[in-house]
């Protein structure tokens, strides 16, 4: 696929929540395209419906009308096995507050999407070759010597470094990061945002939703929402 071709495709989107007895509009049509190997940058104040249209865009959630498209296929009218497959195959999502199992290790956190669906079978038959995987990206990251540490014993920027080594594990076509950096200082906030960067010059598209204008700035592309719209 090019790096100009268009992979996913938002028409007139609208969504609204239900605060109480008050219907709250979030998003009010929203148009958007991104390209593959794009680094696109959503921006805009608290409110203004960032993570509500990363969300809609990465089938986290639906939208009340409006279209998004994957490479053609209307993802909301497509079958839930469809989408269910997207979220764990083609999409790949780091959040603010890493959403690690704390529970399980650095390794078994980073290896969990490809166990996801897997039968026992494939369990046994694959387990050192997906090991083998998320011990590849935990070197990718810097965190070779932290694999066998629950979440509990890393720092913010170590945690995030988890989330985005388990985010790519499968390989998305898309990677969506809402507030990525949102949680750290700005030094470890730099050096995510930087593999990031890594990341993007490999090939991979990213959608990055983000507070921080310093960064969005060097995306590829700044999308700008104000009130539930795209103004630039």
């Amino acid at each position: 696929m090019n790096k100009n071709d268009s992979i996913l495709k938002a028409v007139n989107l609208h969504k609204k929540y239900q605060l109480d007895q008050v219907e709250v509009p979030v998003l009010k049509g929203v148009d958007l395209e991104v390209c593959s190997g794009e680094f696109l940058a959503v921006v805009g104040v608290s409110g203004s419906g960032k993570s509500t249209l990363m969300h809609l865009l990465g089938a986290l959630d639906t939208p009340d009308k409006g279209t998004v498209c994957f490479n053609g296929v209307d993802i909301f009218t497509a079958p839930d096995t469809y989408r269910d497959d997207l979220r764990n195959r083609e999409f790949g999502f780091v959040f603010q507050f890493y959403h690690l199992l704390p529970e399980l290790t650095v390794l078994e956190n980073a290896m969990m999407p490809l166990l996801v669906g897997a039968t026992v079978r494939r369990w046994l038959g694959g387990a050192e070759e997906i090991e083998a995987q998320a011990r590849d990206l935990l070197c990718r990251v810097g965190l070779e010597h932290r694999i066998y540490h629950l979440p509990a014993q890393l720092s913010g920027g170590e945690r995030q470094r988890v989330a985005i080594a388990r985010a790519i594990i499968n390989k998305p076509v898309i990677l969506f990061a809402d507030e990525p950096t949102g949680n750290l200082d700005i030094r470890t906030g730099r050096q995510i945002f930087d593999q990031l960067v890594e990341l993007n010059q490999t090939g991979q598209t990213i959608i990055m939703v983000t507070h921080d204008n310093d960064l969005a700035k060097q995306a590829h592309r700044i999308v700008r929402l104000h009130d539930g719209r795209v103004i630039s």
